[in-house]
């Protein structure tokens, strides 16, 4: 890994370690503890079945090693005289008299004095044969990110470090880049001219036919120079259909889009964009990198620039792949017949070389294939490959036939293994059958899968396993909706709407992954069950499988709804879904669900109520399940944004939720975390955003900085429901967010509302710099200036968020035109105050007063008082208003204690001495 990399990693996992405490910090420690542990059992009974701390016990002890370890997230832990380690270390020693090796975990950071100190105090333990080992927040960050390709290791700890998910992400993107084949050769002065040109160029297309080895030349570049670079992202290019596609992609098929252009931008990343096949701009990837990175392209499409043309590989290469292996070379004439019809072309002789190799057969039929070929003017390399592909037919009939049923030169490898195993596998690679790819799919050469259509007629009703292995693996995959099933359903999403098309009966599990990657508008409605179907298959399979089909059935109604409401309208929609609702009452009265499958589908009912307008009805169904023994997040989720009335009442639900995901993360879903994170911009729960900021605003920042990497909407949407807020009163949590996530491709927002919440973002940005970096400020109100400007059709709140972002720029003319924008009838005090601004800086003092003065008539007992009676002082201290003190000494009376009344009485003190200069 990378050094660099390593050292941002770990710096992040140790600020989420931070927020892990009590009881949920001996949960983790004790998975650390039993990961780095000598040989030996370890027994961990600092917590009981509740999760809180046992008294009395040591947290873990390792008896065959007579090893003990203790676990705090103690603030002073690492404070001289060492207390707490001391108090443990006793503790410790006392119910285990025979110990000789203790393990002291913190969650917190210790500085370097401490550091210095503890070590001394290890040495001494040490000279008397007792081994003392001490671990912080960033210690313990180093071994979870050494250990980060152990899999079963990492899933049990992704629950405690919110940022785990995308570190994984990140390092999973370093480490797609398919193995260089062993029998590479011949391509010494490409590697070498591309190597030195791609910094200077910053992008470069290798280009050439299928086969050639593009892509093998690319990986040989990649070993060469991934080492100068923090990223290297492999992408399987085939589904890029023009540059702005990189702003949001499914690098690894797994659910989770990237922004490959932020990503190129910030960090010193080297992109490789394997088989492109659309002519893309390359002065215009070239522009997109940032100052440390590169891009390189391999694509069969010719560019007209930054291209490097791939050409067949010379003479004495050609003969190395063509005899590898082989006891009875080539002969001459055999060879220059094979360099007339074929050329150079690595893979071809690549397969040639497997004919001989592994079925036996002899020089004599190559040159009866290759005579037979140059007949053909055009595509004689295909017309070999196809006339050898027939022979190894019957060795490989069940895997090639699989491959044409699946009707894709990808195959995710885990379904492939399923159906060909490792074997087959094996036999496809011996063959040369296979192009390098990512370690999670299988790729088929392009003029191998050309060679198994031209056979299609041979492997016709030969492919046997492929539907039900496909089935097998969704329902495995269903319960957790987790990376390998959006990867699956993402590779395969062709065939499972075709498997879907051809079915003769309800398909549930391809239903289900053809619902997850699909968008309403896009949606084919004849592929999904009539709710009748979909009912009547819960109320009669199996009872292990009736999980899966429940939320095929509420997906079903869902996506309908969807689809007609984007298709049609919202009243045909709501029509359809009055229709049924039938289904839910059914469903309740069904002796054979259990009470947490009804009030899952009493959670779904009352959501559908929602869309019908039936509120009432709706948190009658959502109380219900309040009021079970197993209340659901989700539902407390709804009853929050209901309680409009209640605000109290919703805040308690919105903490329960975020309180259990501390807890319990897997009884929350990261979609229902971040949902609930936006859900605090509603207008009932702004007042208690202080209470929670200081409470969970650090496990908050943590989630929307780990969700944001993996390319959603929703953590946006969280952070705009928090950002002006914390603009003011928690500078350092938006500070520290916005510098995790990826530059924003403008041209990739969809609607005004998208545009509008980035707009909002980058403004609350910009009010985090304002007082300390007015420079930087500036640049982000630039930024959402550009937004703003291109809403279409900006509503009156848009347009006030617009002048306040203008205000900010000095652009006062332009922000008191935005305003007159705003009608009559929604002109309010903040209105008001907003238009003196503009007012006042435009020079107009007399008519600011006026403005100014009608706010405070409208709001002076709002919460906007404060700014309102210091506005009036700035101008009246302009017009020389012997009152203007006195406006400012209100202001400060009004306002609540904090950032904002320090600056107010910091000015009264400055104006008492002659010194003050106005907002």
């Amino acid at each position: 890994m990378n050094s660099n990399l390593r050292l941002r990693f770990i710096k992040d996992l140790a600020t989420d370690l931070e927020q892990v405490s009590g009881a949920r910090f001996e949960q983790f420690g004790a998975l650390i503890y039993t990961e780095i542990s000598p040989a030996g059992t370890v027994q961990s009974r600092g917590v009981n079945l509740e999760g809180a701390a046992v008294s009395g016990t040591v947290d873990s002890v390792a008896p065959q090693t007579a090893s003990a370890a203790e676990y705090t997230s103690q603030k002073d832990a690492f404070k001289k005289p060492f207390t707490k380690l001391r108090s443990d270390l006793r503790h410790a020693r006392k119910n285990h008299p025979g110990l000789k090796n203790f393990f002291f975990f913190s969650s917190r950071s210790c500085g370097p004095e401490a550091s210095e100190a503890l070590a001394r105090h290890e040495a001494r333990f040490a000279r008397h044969g007792f081994k003392l080992k001490w671990f912080d927040a960033s210690s313990i960050a180093e071994i979870v990110v050494d250990k980060i390709i152990n899999d079963s290791f990492i899933n049990r700890l992704t629950s405690f470090l919110p940022n785990l998910q995308r570190i994984r992400e990140q390092y999973a993107l370093s480490h797609q880049t398919p193995q260089l084949k062993a029998g590479f050769t011949g391509r010494k002065e490409e590697v070498r001219h591309i190597t030195e040109h791609l910094p200077a160029l910053k992008a470069i297309a290798i280009t050439g036919m299928g086969g050639i080895g593009k892509t093998d030349l690319a990986c040989a570049i990649v070993s060469e120079i991934q080492n100068n670079y923090e990223l290297t992202i492999w992408v399987q290019a085939d589904e890029i259909r023009q540059f702005e596609d990189l702003s949001d992609i499914d690098v690894r098929r797994n659910g989770s889009h990237q922004n490959l252009i932020g990503l190129i931008q910030l960090n010193k990343a080297l992109l490789i964009l394997d088989n492109l096949n659309v002519n893309i701009d390359m002065e215009k990837v070239a522009s997109a990198c940032g100052p440390n990175s590169s891009v390189l392209v391999t694509t069969q499409v010719a560019t007209t620039r930054n291209f490097f043309q791939l050409n067949p590989l010379p003479a004495g290469p050609d003969e190395e792949i063509l005899n590898s292996g082989l006891d009875v070379a080539c002969p001459p004439t055999t060879l220059a017949l094979i360099r007339q019809t074929v050329g150079g072309h690595p893979l071809v002789l690549r397969i040639i070389n497997s004919q001989i190799r592994e079925e036996g057969y002899s020089w004599r039929d190559i040159e009866q294939d290759c005579a037979i070929a140059a007949e053909y003017e055009d595509d004689r390399r295909q017309r070999v490959a196809d006339r050898i592909l027939a022979r190894h037919i019957s060795a490989v009939r069940r895997e090639l036939a699989f491959i044409a049923w699946c009707d894709t030169a990808t195959i995710d490898r885990g379904y492939g293994l399923d159906v060909m195993r490792s074997l087959g596998l094996s036999k496809l690679e011996k063959r040369s059958f296979l192009a390098g790819a990512p370690d999670d799919v299988i790729r088929i050469h392009d003029i191998i899968f050309a060679a198994i259509r031209a056979n299609a007629d041979q492997l016709t009703n030969t492919a046997s396993g492929g539907l039900d292995a496909l089935r097998s693996r969704i329902a495995a995959l269903a319960p957790n909706k987790g990376l390998a099933l959006f990867k699956l359903a993402s590779r395969h999403r062709g065939l499972v709407a075709r498997e879907l098309q051809n079915a003769a009966n309800f398909e549930p599990e391809l239903v289900f992954a053809y619902i997850l990657l699909s968008e309403p508008h896009t949606i084919n409605p004849r592929l999904l069950p009539t709710p009748e179907q979909a009912l009547g298959e819960v109320l009669s399979c199996q009872a292990n499988k009736r999980n899966l089909r429940l939320s095929v059935l509420t997906d079903t109604l869902e996506t309908r709804y969807r689809h007609t409401r984007s298709i049609q309208n919202a009243s045909k929609a709501k029509e359809e879904l009055r229709a049924s609702m039938g289904v839910y009452e059914t469903l309740l009265q069904a002796d054979s669900l259990s009470p947490e499958q009804k009030a899952f589908v009493r959670h779904h009912k009352g959501k559908s109520h929602l869309k019908l307008g039936e509120v009432d009805i709706a948190r009658q169904q959502f109380e219900f399940i309040l009021n079970s023994p197993s209340p659901l997040p989700a539902t407390k989720l709804q009853l929050a944004r209901l309680y409009e009335n209640s605000p109290q009442q919703a805040k308690d639900l919105i903490v329960q939720i975020l309180e259990t995901a501390k807890q319990s993360p897997d009884a929350v879903s990261a979609s229902i975390l971040i949902e609930t994170l936006g859900t605090l911009r509603r207008k009932h729960l702004s007042p208690f955003l202080d209470e929670i900021t200081e409470k969970h605003g650090d496990f908050v920042s943590a989630h929307i900085k780990a969700a944001a990497f993996c390319g959603f909407n929703q953590p946006f949407e969280a952070l705009a429901g928090v950002a002006h807020h914390w603009a003011y009163k928690a500078e350092h949590l938006l500070r520290d967010i916005f510098d995790a996530l990826p530059e924003l491709d403008i041209g990739a927002l969809k609607d005004d509302q998208e545009t509008f919440l980035w707009a909002e973002i980058y403004q609350a940005v910009g009010e985090a710099y304002f007082t300390d970096n007015p420079d930087r400020a500036k640049s982000f109100y630039s930024r959402a200036r550009t937004l703003f400007d291109s809403i279409q059709k900006p509503d009156p709140y848009k347009l006030r968020a617009s002048a306040v972002n203008l205000l900010r720029l000095n652009d006062y003319s332009l922000a008191q035109k935005t305003l007159d924008m705003v009608s009559a009838g929604r002109r309010d005090a903040f209105w008001h105050y907003r238009y003196a601004q503009a007012q006042h800086g435009s020079g107009d003092h007399d008519a600011a007063l006026s403005s100014v003065d009608t706010a405070l008539i409208q709001g002076g007992n709002s919460k906007y008082a404060a700014s309102f009676h210091a506005l009036r002082a700035d101008i009246r201290k302009t017009l020389n208003h012997p009152d203007w003190l006195a406006d400012l000494v209100l202001a400060v009376q009004k306002s609540e204690p904090g950032k904002y009344r320090n600056q107010l009485e910091a000015r009264v003190k400055r104006a008492q001495a002659g010194s003050d200069q106005p907002s």
